[in-house]
């Protein structure tokens, strides 16, 4: 991106070139998040908590010292940057916009984390190689279809999904297509994601103290509306 490097090179960190942020009362219509296009970003209902994790690709669960209204007062957030930016792009912009209208402050931490370790069972994987370009999937509430998937994505698909850190053993390289189905919680008709993991994947998921990363507060404020 030859304007993010033109900025880079001046020694600046890249900035939207607009950006509003008004309270919200109503999601209108429309699931919670981030609505992301070349450039653009479009935040509807959303927590400082989910900015947070958005902005620095990290789980709820590592984000500590938030006050309680990062979990209650929801924000409707337009923004525009100068040029064609991407995801990645984007997500460094949010955090300088979270700086900049909510004064957050943070450091981050290493802690060690009960968590998992995805490893290969003794019978081998039931995965099929892949050959798509590139990787893709579709989730919902008890379901995982994957297309072109890695290992350190599916440990952090199934990190995200468990609330715990999971850290990928596999020593596998490749890229897979496969289907994951399991019984979401409170629902006892199918197996539990642990034995789905196993039977389905011919991984396992065995307990593991992990070393992870945290997004520690020091300072945060309710920004002024504009």
């Amino acid at each position: 991106m030859m304007w993010l490097a033109a900025v880079a090179a001046l020694g600046q960190a890249p900035r939207f070139e607009v950006a509003s942020i008004k309270p919200s009362t109503d999601p209108g219509g429309r699931d919670p998040g981030f609505i992301i296009t070349p450039g653009n970003l479009d935040g509807r209902y959303v927590t400082l908590r989910r900015c947070i994790r958005s902005a620095y690709s990290i789980p709820d669960s590592r984000i500590i010292g938030a006050p309680a209204w990062a979990d209650e007062d929801h924000f409707q957030i337009d923004a525009k940057a100068i040029g064609p930016a991407e995801d990645e792009e984007l997500m460094t912009m949010l955090q300088g916009l979270l700086a900049d209208r909510f004064k957050l402050a943070i450091h981050k931490e290493h802690r060690p984390a009960q968590g998992y370790a995805l490893s290969v069972n003794r019978g081998g994987i039931k995965l099929k190689p892949s050959s798509a370009a590139q990787p893709s999937v579709v989730a919902h509430h008890g379901s995982l279809d994957a297309t072109g998937y890695s290992m350190p994505e599916l440990a952090k698909k199934l990190s995200d999904t468990l609330h715990v850190p999971i850290e990928d053993k596999t020593k596998l390289s490749g890229r897979y297509d496969f289907k994951l189905e399991w019984s979401p919680e409170m629902i006892s008709t199918g197996p539990t994601i642990f034995k789905a993991v196993q039977g389905q994947l011919g991984l396992s998921l065995q307990p593991k103290k992990i070393s992870v990363e945290l997004i520690v507060i020091d300072h945060v404020e309710r920004p002024t509306p504009n």
